[in-house]
């Protein structure tokens, strides 16, 4: 089936970005194809007062107003201290000119002052825009030309990573202050005009086109979201759940929000122990957490630390995975096997729904199966599996999945012709006017009525979590002078291990007229070039989306029709060529660093010669290295970017003694024990 997404293109409308469009229509059912989509239906509960999502946080705060809401190292915050803050900050949004049912970007650290100012935009009556500040500058240029954020919300540490804006940026510390001498009474809803279809978040993916897509989300679909948790979940006061994602994965919200409306304690923590699993695992055990959402990769992970009963975080109740398909290691079995009691959900649902299935795994870990379905319709929610006329297939038979119900998001931003073609119109429901969004995923009915995930039927992809369209990596790679041509894919040679991989075909394969602005310079091999097109990558693009390896070839594979074979694409070549020998530490300080690379990625030794990502490395292993090796060698420069512009051992080992003064690490300095587990 061809993919709808290569038609990302911009729309002309002159109203508001923000509004909903109008999707075009899809053939009727017949009688006997009911009986096939009933399957797919989730129970039908209705709201019965269509609160907003603040306003199911401020009925929680009148029931545990002393409760504590937030815990961050050292700081712990109540119910009532967070809702008469954000109240505060409510106030002075609006006497900025913050805007009802507009974005107002978040470019925040992780702590206390992130959630408050979460709910202060809502209560604001505005959506919140997240802008990670580990984006490269044009991607945070793009989203906010594109979005119009009514104001921008940061910090002054994180405001050199934002680009030159011509809107209004507030720095949210002394925002908190100036905010204090305002009211702290809750913002009547009604005197806003807001209802439950104004936005929530506007939350940007990758664009099948080259350029990034902005989701509006409405509360009601986040409140069906939030009191489907509180009937699935085991909720309880004070029930701590770790906040892990970061606010640009819709995930965030689930975390956040079906805690603090439901009594829960949040605890937060910093990027360094998101980034390590030991760390994360001790805050885990530490703080007695019983509920965490991680991405699958994250879980694999933290299971392959846990090797004994007496290493696993026997607090926990429930783990919830979600962002792409789950696998059920030997390491995945075993750790639940330690913590008795513990249950693992596997959630399904793209940004453009939010969750819409969720599978729970029986209690025997060993009667798991090795890819667990994706479960049933969470409620008010259906699914439909149609072929490529949009009419249902039969059980048994794959389908792409359509997603109905409150759930369904109002549309992408400033693109008309988009909504129109992923957002159809439902004529299989009772509900007039009412879509269903194309997610052009693949599933299957099983006979127990649980949907199988059976892949994409376009060229879409997950990593780590994180959808990555193919074609704006794609314009990336070949927007880098002396590229000719590229295809990126992703890979899982070893199961788990799913990586980006991006080929690309040189203007000139021999040697490589490197440009600088126009100007011609000198020469450079392919091997060169490589290298650098991965620095150039790592600055246009999010970390998740740079390719984990680059190869160049003389011609891309084709299929006799003439198009890209991509089942013929090579693997990378992981391992040390045969040309270059292996060149051995000759300093402690390579010595270390060699000794952490090869735990990490699983390999005997590693050449002081050799390239992290040419070997095996990817993005997310590079901000567990530089996490674990920042921290041991207390120097706080180092970053995942240092990787990129330092990626062998060699090279890291000089910029580490450069930062320390050109002072070697000494024998006994330093722990040899690299902290990565060999299996």
């Amino acid at each position: 089936m061809e993919t709808t997404g290569d038609s990302d293109q911009r729309s002309t409308d002159s109203q508001s970005p923000m509004r909903e469009f109008t999707s075009a229509a899809t053939t009727p059912t017949s009688a006997a194809d009911e009986a096939v989509l009933s399957k797919f239906d989730a129970a039908i509960l209705p709201a019965s007062t269509d609160p907003l999502v603040h306003d199911l946080f401020e009925q929680q705060v009148q029931r545990t107003a002393d409760y504590v809401a937030l815990i961050y190292e050292d700081r712990r915050l109540t119910y009532a201290d967070i809702n008469r803050q954000a109240n505060q900050l409510a106030v002075l949004l609006r006497a900025q000119g913050a805007a009802v049912d507009q974005p107002v970007g978040i470019c925040v650290e992780r702590g206390p002052e992130m959630i408050i100012a979460l709910l202060g935009i809502l209560k604001a009556g505005c959506a919140y825009l997240p802008l990670d500040s580990n984006y490269p500058v044009d991607r945070l240029h793009y989203m906010l030309e594109d979005s119009k954020p009514s104001l921008v919300l940061t910090q002054a540490r994180l405001s050199p990573a934002l680009p030159k804006w011509k809107g209004k940026i507030i720095d949210l510390d002394d925002a908190l202050v100036d905010a204090a001498r305002y009211s702290s009474v809750n913002v009547r809803t009604q005197s806003l005009g807001l209802s439950a279809e104004n936005l929530v978040y506007l939350i940007y993916t990758s664009g099948s086109t080259g350029a990034p897509k902005g989701t509006g989300m409405p509360h009601r679909s986040m409140v069906n979201l939030i009191e489907w948790h509180r009937r699935t979940l085991t909720v309880r006061n004070e029930c701590r759940v770790i906040q892990f994602a970061p606010l640009s994965f819709d995930v965030a919200f689930q975390e956040i929000f079906s805690t603090l409306c439901t009594g829960g304690t949040l605890l937060l923590v910093d990027d360094g122990v998101r980034r390590d699993p030991q760390a994360l695992l001790k805050k885990l055990t530490g703080h007695s957490i019983e509920r965490v959402f991680l991405p699958p990769v994250i879980l694999y992970k933290l299971c392959e630390r846990v090797r004994s009963q007496i290493e696993a975080p026997m607090s926990l109740r429930d783990v919830i995975v979600a962002g792409e398909q789950l696998r059920v290691s030997p390491a995945v079995s075993r750790f639940f096997q330690f913590v008795d009691g513990c249950r693992l959900h596997n959630h399904y649902g793209p940004t453009e729904t939010h969750v819409v299935t969720a599978f729970t795994l029986g209690a025997d870990p060993n009667d798991w199966s090795v890819l667990p379905p994706i479960g049933t319709p969470v409620s008010n929610t259906q699914i439909y599996l149609l072929d490529e006329d949009q009419q249902p297939v039969p059980p048994g038979t794959s389908g792409e999945i359509y997603v109905g119900g409150v759930g369904v998001a109002r549309g992408y931003i400033g693109r008309a012709q988009l909504t129109a073609q992923r957002f159809v119109a439902n004529l299989f429901g009772d509900v007039p006017a009412s879509r269903l969004y194309r997610t052009g995923d693949l599933g299957c009915l099983q006979p127990n009525g649980d949907l199988l995930f059976h892949g994409r039927n376009d060229f879409q992809l997950k990593i780590r979590g994180f959808r990555v369209e193919p074609g704006e990596v794609e314009a990336v790679l070949e927007s880098f002078p002396g590229i000719r041509q590229a295809v990126v894919t992703a890979r899982e040679d070893e199961p788990g291990e799913r990586r980006l991989i991006g080929y690309v075909v040189p203007e000139d394969t021999e040697s490589v007229t490197q440009r600088r602005d126009g100007d011609e310079t000198e020469s450079r091999g392919t091997g060169s070039l490589v290298a650098e097109l991965r620095i150039f990558a790592r600055k246009k693009l999010p970390h998740f989306m740079v390719p984990a390896a680059i190869v160049s070839l003389d011609e891309l594979p084709l299929s006799p029709n003439g198009k890209v074979d991509r089942a013929k694409l090579p693997a990378p070549d992981i391992d040390r060529p045969q040309a270059q020998g292996f060149v051995a530490p000759s300093t402690p300080t390579e010595e270390m660093l060699a000794g952490m690379w090869a735990s990490l990625l699983k390999k005997e030794q590693v050449s002081v010669e050799d390239n992290f990502f040419e070997i095996g490395g990817d993005s997310l292993m590079g901000l567990e290295l530089v996490s674990a090796v920042a921290e041991r060698l207390n120097v706080e420069e180092l970053s995942v970017i240092s990787l990129f512009e330092y990626p062998t051992v060699q090279e890291m080992a000089r910029y580490i003694e450069t930062l320390r003064g050109n002072s070697p690490i000494v024998c006994g300095e330093i722990e040899r024990d690299s902290g990565f587990p060999r299996s």
